[in-house]
């Protein structure tokens, strides 16, 4: 086993207080509580993945959370598995060290699953570059945007541009409002909003089924996430949900009408996310990711301009992938090549 690591368990099922009560002694975030690999499995008809890294006194340094998916083809279904993290393993103070040890020795228990596929969200990962690079893994890279809510609320107002303030203004004179909706109506409502931003935007998006709509309904129930939407004279115009663990807030997804992008919703909406948050106790804001190629293309992409103006602290966080089974990636490969065949 890896040196400084004596044991990791991959876990499909835990106790979900225990769990949490662990990651929050390791200083986790919401992608590493129980909720979350709930929510994961359910989202991607897999199942929930636990691990934990138990040092040579059997004490537990480190815990990491997400989702296996299995194909329903023979022979892939037990070679080339796919195990998706939310973020690298949660340690102590954070320790670089730490997670890479747990990293390399996580590959090596996956791989003897069949896992074939690796890949790490990195949400919440500031040492994702410096971790994902010292092992090889392909780059995705990425920014995620943090606002410091122990900071006095006027001081967070004034690092927002001049021009979000003048946004949030024109919605409260526009009579905008928004509250926290956590009800399967407000999801409808919600899932309404996604699909209107993601046309516009000529992308894919298929609308809430029924495990997908459990899945959310069930994060919200847990206490670990809520859901805003904003309003105009009655009238739901966008909205955005967030996930939450311990005194970490982090923005999941977003979507509006056209409506409301021109009432300003979106900006009063997270505005108002960060009072709900600071009120009750919440220490910080990630905004979210954005995937770009280098600092020069995000600097021309709307949504990190967007992100960037609420005067957060970038931090590049890239996502990582590796293959860490050649045997079950190249099967895969040549499985998916004769289906194409036969589709012609």
């Amino acid at each position: 086993m890896v040196q400084g690591i004596a044991q990791v368990e991959c876990l499909s099922n835990v106790e979900p207080d225990d769990w949490d009560k662990e990651a929050e002694r390791l200083g986790g975030c919401f992608f590493h509580c129980y909720a979350y690999g709930k929510y994961e499995s359910i989202r991607s008809n897999g199942e929930p993945l636990f691990v934990k890294a138990l040092n040579q006194d059997g004490e537990c340094v480190g815990i990491a959370v997400g989702s296996i998916t299995s194909s329903r083809l023979w022979p892939l279904a037990s070679l080339s598995r796919r195990a998706v993290l939310g973020a690298l393993p949660a340690t102590v103070n954070k320790n670089e060290e730490m997670e890479r040890t747990i990293m390399l020795a996580l590959e090596k228990e996956l791989k003897r699953r069949g896992v074939s596929h690796l890949h790490v969200c990195s949400y919440e990962s500031p040492n994702s570059a410096s971790v994902f690079h010292t092992l090889s893994y392909n780059l995705n890279e990425r920014y995620e945007f943090y606002i410091d809510l122990c900071k006095p609320l006027d001081s967070i107002w004034k690092t927002f541009k001049g021009t979000r303030r003048t946004d949030i203004r024109k919605a409260e004179k526009l009579h905008v409002g928004t509250v926290i909706d956590n009800s399967i109506a407000g999801l409808r409502v919600f899932d309404k909003f996604q699909a209107a931003s993601m046309q516009r935007r000529g992308a894919d998006f298929q609308p809430m089924d029924a495990a997908d709509e459990s899945s959310k309904f069930m994060l919200l129930n847990s206490g670990r996430a809520m859901l805003l939407i904003s309003s105009c004279d009655g009238s739901p115009v966008n909205g955005a949900m967030f996930g939450m663990f311990r005194d970490k807030a982090y923005y999941l997804y977003s979507g509006s009408t056209l409506d409301g992008n021109k009432l300003c919703g979106p900006v009063h909406l997270i505005w108002t996310a960060i009072q709900i948050l600071k009120t009750n106790g919440f220490r910080s804001l990630n905004l979210g990711g954005v995937i770009c190629g280098s600092l020069e293309a995000a600097s021309d992409n709307n949504l990190y301009s967007f992100k960037k103006d609420f005067g957060a602290a970038i931090v590049m966080q890239p996502a990582g992938l590796k293959i860490t089974s050649r045997l079950g990636a190249s099967l895969e490969a040549v499985v998916c090549g004769l289906k194409r065949v036969a589709v012609h």
